[in-house]
């Protein structure tokens, strides 16, 4: 009788779990196919960010995020995805895709395209901006960073 007592008491004290936290339903990636000529596929850059943001959210398990991560990619990133197994992980998935179409180019190629950069003709300053900061990201990006946040700042106001 103790016990069952014991356990009634334990139940109402007990506070409710929260079971949302944590959302079942799979979210929608854009789609990557390796191919950049696809209008309607975006960039590994793009796609790679996205996934990353997920991630950072908490929303979605490490399961769920896998099943979204298959279902956006197409060709051939999804055949090597294919090949990795059941149990592969969202960091796997990105760190096999980033060394195919992620950033490859040496250390100093990356430098000397930022050096040289320069706005081609006919082309708008909008589109142009972005085109720079998207290889003063690439630069900055790198492991180890090739300059910090502020060197890259210096560098695009010294294009313009």
């Amino acid at each position: 009788m103790e016990l069952l007592n014991a356990v009634q008491e334990t139940k109402k004290t007990e506070q409710p779990v929260n079971v949302s936290a944590v959302r079942a339903d799979a979210p929608r990636l854009s789609t990557f196919s390796g191919d950049d000529g696809s209008p309607s596929h975006c960039s590994f850059l793009q796609w790679k960010l996205e996934v990353k943001d997920l991630q950072c959210s908490h929303m979605f398990s490490e399961r769920i995020l896998v099943a979204a991560m298959r279902r956006s990619l197409k060709g051939l990133p999804a055949d090597l995805i294919l090949q990795m197994g059941e149990e592969v992980t969202c960091d796997a998935i990105i760190q096999s895709l980033d060394r195919l179409y992620g950033n490859i180019l040496p250390s100093s190629d990356l430098l000397q395209k930022v050096v040289i950069a320069s706005q081609v003709e006919n082309e708008a300053v909008t589109a142009w901006a972005v085109r720079l900061q998207a290889l003063v990201a690439q630069v900055s990006g790198k492991v180890p960073p090739l300059i910090t946040a502020e060197g890259g700042a210096d560098m695009l106001s010294a294009h313009t």
